[in-house]
């Protein structure tokens, strides 16, 4: 070390001792401001540019890095959101072709339509007897065709 660091390592040594009146304040803050303006300029001084440069630079990377993983995150959170509503979005496809497949076979299939007809409306044929059927709670009738 130098002679200059370590004379100015001696004064702030002395700015920093304690007064023999009392010990619980220290000296050099009882004394003028402008000693400890000039005691603080000294404490600043002691350490090279390289350190504040370097400081800088870790706080920049920190910063950046951050930013870089949030914004990773935040992309691998949307790529599932998207996978996901795709693989919705397939299934309401498949749903939709085979509801289209079922409305043309009961369109066009008049074997499909009779049935349909049958079973939702309670249609039947004018060969066809039907025998009423008092069900158990007697509020409902129901109704059953005989084919000949």
């Amino acid at each position: 070390m130098n002679h200059a660091a370590n004379s100015s390592w001696l004064r702030s040594r002395q700015l920093m001792t304690m007064t023999t009146e009392s010990p619980v304040t220290l000296g050099w803050l009882t004394r003028s401001p402008q000693m400890v303006d000039r005691a603080v300029t000294n404490a600043v001084t002691l350490l090279p540019s390289w350190v504040y440069l370097g400081m800088i630079l870790v706080a920049a990377v920190g910063i950046c890095l951050t930013v870089n993983y949030r914004g990773h995150n935040q992309l691998s959170s949307a790529e599932r959101q998207f996978n996901q509503m795709r693989t919705e979005i397939d299934a309401f496809r498949r749903s939709n072709a085979s509801l289209e497949t079922e409305v043309l076979r009961i369109t066009t299939e008049p074997a499909s339509i009779e049935s349909a007809a049958r079973a939702r409306l309670g249609m039947v044929r004018p060969t066809d007897v039907v025998v009423p059927l008092q069900s158990r709670s007697a509020t409902n009738l129901a109704s059953i065709s005989f084919v000949r």
